[in-house]
């Protein structure tokens, strides 16, 4: 209720809106960007926009609202990698760890706000608990419930290949050629081919504009495979040491607490491999083996280092680092004691956190006062140039245009 709101949250909106209004998937209030977008939404897959227009549908639309929905899906996220942790561990006190460790973890909390992006990750972490629980009984049916999961993962968002990968590495180190079962193969295709069809039906209706939209949003996405050592130099120094821990100008010191977190993940990682007692689990290798790959394909596949994008990668990091305290709680009363006092700690750390950004309230000391203001003074046909987020309050393209540039190419004066 108290953070900032960003652009992304008024577009998304939008386009929500208007499917619950009309049944169309658009985007009216991004046409600077891409001018097709209040046609077709071809830039972003379809799912959250058909999921959060039923959300409005019953709810009405509201910043609140939207991020409740978010909210809903870190739940999710959270549930599912806590019972991954206490299969892949092999212990109940993995699941009560997984959550601390991922549920308590600032940036998830941060995370889990109002894009698609966690709905994508959770329907990932969804299909891999799906297949870790049915695998051993009923391998068919744990190959169609993750891939129905993963499929609608990747109408979320394209990065739902990240749980195409751990799914994957899972289902390679743990059942090998029992894979090849002709049931098994139907199973896992068919909600694919059903997804595929679904979407490939919609894209079918202007295949022109989908690989226009689609081009303009992957623009400069994929430049780190020109240099592929310094895409890696890059992805740590970018992502993970600044927009992670903290490490830029106008942050505050004690934000430098979580490159201490970086090392215990990397610590975490290391003894699922370096540990006997982990190592010999299959499950846990299958973690280890995962997890530096989720790093690889981030760096790879995107580009820009946008922070939001953690959302794939951290919850990894975490289950990894949950999986190794589970596996110190034997390793004495002291070691027992430094797991908890360590779990506690991060979780302090979120909570005071959290409750520093909710002090200084952006979203009550300046945001809302700007919109009441525009509320009062817009008459019935003037043009506001704002924030996509100011769209909300709005009415949405009734008002706003989203144009940084103040109308340098459409020529267009706001009132």
């Amino acid at each position: 209720m108290t953070r900032t709101p960003q652009s992304d949250e008024g577009h998304f909106a939008s386009a929500a809106a208007a499917f619950a209004r009309q049944g169309k998937l658009v985007m009216p209030m991004w046409t600077e960007w891409i001018p097709t977008l209040d046609q077709r939404l071809y830039a972003n897959m379809p799912l959250y926009f058909v999921a959060l227009g039923g959300w409005y549908k019953a709810f009405g639309v509201s910043f609140l609202g939207m991020r409740l929905f978010s909210i809903l899906w870190g739940i999710v996220l959270v549930v599912a990698w806590s019972g991954v942790v206490a299969r892949v561990s092999g212990r109940a006190s993995g699941a009560i760890l997984g959550a601390i460790l991922v549920g308590l973890d600032y940036d998830i909390i941060n995370l889990t706000t109002a894009r698609y992006d966690v709905m994508c990750a959770a329907l990932s972490a969804l299909a891999l608990l799906a297949y870790l629980t049915l695998r051993e009984r009923r391998l068919p049916a744990a190959a169609a419930a993750s891939a129905t999961l993963l499929a609608a993962s990747c109408l979320v968002h394209p990065y739902g290949i990240f749980g195409i990968m751990i799914v994957g590495v899972f289902a390679l180190t743990l059942d090998g050629r029992r894979l090849l079962d002709r049931r098994v193969v139907l199973a896992a295709v068919a909600p694919v081919a059903v997804a595929l069809g679904a979407w490939g039906l919609y894209v079918a209706r202007d295949p022109a504009m989908f690989r226009a939209q689609l081009a303009a949003n992957a623009s400069g996405r994929f430049a780190a495979y020109r240099a592929p050592v310094a895409a890696i130099v890059g992805e740590v120094r970018d992502r993970y040491l600044a927009l992670y821990g903290g490490l830029r100008p106008g942050v505050p010191l004690a934000m430098r607490f979580k490159l201490g977190m970086l090392a215990v993940y990397v610590g975490g990682i290391a003894a699922c491999v370096l540990l006997p007692a982990l190592r010999r689990r299959a499950e846990v290798r299958a973690l280890a083996v995962a997890a530096p790959t989720a790093f690889l394909m981030l760096a790879y596949l995107e580009s820009n280092r946008w922070y939001i994008y953690f959302i794939h990668v951290l919850p990894l990091y975490a289950a990894c680092t949950a999986v190794t305290a589970t596996a110190l709680l034997d390793r004495g009363r002291v070691m027992r004691r430094m797991v908890w006092v360590g779990a506690a700690l991060a979780g302090l750390f979120a909570a005071t956190t959290v409750a520093y950004r909710a002090r200084q309230d952006v979203q009550g000391h300046a945001f809302n006062p700007a919109l009441v203001y525009l509320q009062r003074h817009v008459a019935s046909d003037d043009l506001v140039m704002a924030g996509g987020e100011f769209g909300v309050g709005l009415g949405f393209a009734e008002h706003v245009l989203d144009d940084p540039l103040l109308g340098y190419h459409n020529h267009r004066v706001p009132t």
